[in-house]
């Protein structure tokens, strides 16, 4: 599948430095390794794990139910177009709010017969944990080495969300390390010098957080391709006696004995590799 964005941080600096990460590497060197793993889980759950703004086009078809490539999970569904023709998109967003394993959230059904002909489907799309839609707008600017902003509310926002700052076309994805509530702060990291400058007054939104196991396996990644954990000292601290299940905020996941992906992809741990195994959608429906 090819993916609508070629950044994805699934983790951050100040994540991995909690996890005890000790490099004389850049921010930008430990941020391109976050990049690099980011994608090979991407590549390998053919999933992103990000809010993501895109349009999907269809060919001509004719069914009362439309399923976007590998089911990637509905958030927000903002316009349907079918033959050129705009539908009430409010008609179809009250059936797509479910938790995110619920199948209502990854289709959207038609209530007057079928779709029929070429159509189009715009809205945020994504796997992510704690769905909710939060706005509020900054009170501050962010550049290059910025590690906070204040808004004009934080209420609402929570340590791990995704934040992602709108300043007309500039775009900015960040993990939020903190809320000061009281000072109405947010708190994060990496903005490093590819990315945007947003001035104040620009708009800042949560849908959601990264999936805690996607965000787990990254760290490993980053933290196995600097050289900080070996794949036994990486099994002693994070599976301790083999891990069979765990039960995480919304879902539970069984992690199989089979570490091979359904795309033949392999992440070199074996520990890894199960846990993305939760993400990736059944052979049946996998996107081309």
């Amino acid at each position: 599948m090819i993916f609508p964005t070629k950044k994805f941080r699934y983790c951050n600096i100040q994540q991995l430095t909690n996890e005890g990460m000790d490099t004389t590497l850049s921010n930008e060197q430990i941020i391109e390794r976050i990049e690099e793993a980011s994608k090979l889980i991407n590549r390998i759950t053919d999933q992103w794990f990000y809010p993501i703004e895109t349009t999907f086009k269809f060919r001509e078809m004719r069914s009362s139910v439309l399923t976007l490539p590998n089911f990637i999970p509905i958030i927000e569904l903002n316009k349907l177009i079918v033959e050129e023709s705009e539908l009430d998109i409010d008609e179809f967003n009250s059936d797509i709010i479910n938790d995110v394993n619920n199948i209502s959230q990854r289709i959207i059904e038609s209530y007057n017969g079928d779709f029929s002909g070429k159509i189009e489907a715009t809205g945020v799309f994504g796997y992510i944990e704690r769905k909710e839609k939060i706005e509020t707008v900054t009170s501050g600017i962010i550049s290059s080495g910025t590690t906070n902003v204040n808004v004009i509310n934080a209420n609402g926002f929570q340590k791990n969300d995704v934040l992602i700052f709108v300043d007309g076309n500039n775009k900015l994805k960040v993990i939020c390390n903190s809320v000061d509530k009281d000072t109405n702060k947010l708190y994060f990291g990496d903005v490093d010098i590819n990315d945007v400058e947003i001035s104040s007054g620009a708009k800042v939104y949560r849908y959601g957080q990264i999936p805690t196991l996607i965000n787990k396996a990254c760290k490993i990644l980053v933290l196995r391709n600097l050289y900080l954990l070996s794949s036994d000292e990486i099994e002693e601290q994070d599976i301790t006696s083999r891990l069979i299940s765990e039960t995480t905020d919304k879902y539970s996941y069984k992690l199989s004995s089979d570490s091979e992906s359904s795309s033949g992809l392999s992440t070199g741990i074996t520990y890894v590799d199960n846990l993305l195994l939760e993400f990736m959608p059944p052979p049946l429906i996998r996107g081309v």
